[in-house]
């Protein structure tokens, strides 16, 4: 059917008008909203930016980063502890497709150490920590892996993650990961 027998065309009589009562009350609570929004955000929060973490806040991220990446190369997963929130989120580039918690977190980790039979090299690079406040942040970077699977063979993989972090109890916790394979 094409576009011009579909569109309906309504007499004048029957057209919304652009007079105030007709727009409803919902609709003037929204605009109401957006007006007043300038005056009860930052500016930060209203252009959407986000800025670079102070330097003691990425001192202390690289710090819990760096425990999880010794961690890994030892294929120890007792970094779940100290590194993860209670309600954590992982979003693996493997199956199944969410953890949640730390009991999915340290599945996740044992899932992960399976494929692999050794780990040569684990490093993350081009990391770019922001903060979203002082008790929020992020990190992205690349996640370089070097090892052998169960039968031998090579395994090279190149990962993109994001990582999101909550200041909890006075201790930065991770409480969002997500993993994506980037095409070679």
């Amino acid at each position: 059917m094409e576009l011009a027998t579909r569109v309906r065309i309504l007499p004048a009589c029957q057209r919304p008008t652009r007079d105030a009562r007709a727009i409803g009350p919902a609709r003037v609570a929204w605009l109401v909203l957006l007006a007043a929004l300038p005056l009860c955000s930052s500016e930060r929060a209203h252009t959407g930016a986000s800025s670079p973490a102070a330097p003691a806040i990425e001192s202390a991220l690289r710090k819990l980063d760096d425990a999880e990446l010794a961690g890994i190369r030892k294929r120890d997963a007792k970094f779940i502890d100290e590194v993860y929130a209670p309600n954590v989120v992982i979003f693996p580039c493997f199956s199944p497709v969410k953890f949640e918690g730390l009991e999915g977190a340290q599945e996740a980790w044992q899932s992960f150490f399976d494929r692999f039979a050794t780990i040569r090299k684990c490093e993350w690079s081009e990391r770019v920590y922001r903060a979203a406040g002082p008790g929020a942040a992020w990190m992205t970077c690349l996640w370089y892996l070097e090892g052998t699977n169960g039968e031998g063979q090579a395994v090279e993989l190149i990962l993109r993650a994001t990582r999101h972090y909550e200041k909890q109890r006075g201790r930065w916790r991770l409480v969002h990961e997500h993993f994506s394979a980037a095409e070679r």
